[in-house]
């Protein structure tokens, strides 16, 4: 089946997405365009491969994954970067700043090894170029401002250590 052209005015445009672990594909021939002002949910069931097309978008696959087709996303109007096939420095100076994954839980996204705090200042000095101590700052600020309790208290805690919803004492 033909793979119908990007529009015009598409934010991300991709095409014939391709995610394969050796020769099983498990995802196969996705196209999708994101226009200003839409949003695009994936839905579908537990293993479907919802996960590994938002890691493919950001080329944040596991190692021995391999992907084919085309992931654009615009610069400017009429100008696209290539995602598939980008190198690591060229998908890092994108991510957070122009794409970024939304996890559908924390424990999905932060390393049980880490505390909190350290795991968000690393991600704000990735995008904003801070200090460690500025980062930190902005980490516990923007817990205490999503409504955590004793946000400082709980930016030193591990993942595994912080209840759902983090109302009561772990």
């Amino acid at each position: 089946m033909p793979v119908a052209p990007a529009a015009p005015d598409a934010l991300l445009s991709v095409r014939d997405l391709r995610v394969a672990f050796g020769a099983l594909e498990v995802v196969r021939g996705l196209s999708f365009d994101v226009r200003p002002r839409e949003v695009l949910a994936l839905v579908g069931e537990s293993g479907a491969g919802k996960s590994l097309t938002a890691r493919a978008l950001l080329g944040m696959l596991p190692r021995g994954t391999t992907t084919s087709g085309s992931v654009r996303l615009r610069d400017e109007p009429g100008s696209y970067a290539e995602l598939v096939g980008a190198t690591r420095p060229a998908l890092a100076a994108l991510r957070g700043r122009r794409i970024a994954l939304v996890p559908q839980d924390a424990l999905s996204a932060l390393s049980p090894v880490h505390p909190v705090g350290d795991q968000l200042a690393a991600a704000v000095r990735s995008v904003a170029g801070v200090s460690r101590s500025q980062a930190r700052a902005r980490a516990v600020a923007a817990l205490d401002r999503v409504g955590i309790p004793d946000a400082t208290r709980r930016a030193r805690a591990y993942p595994t250590s912080t209840p759902a919803g983090c109302g009561s004492e772990p």
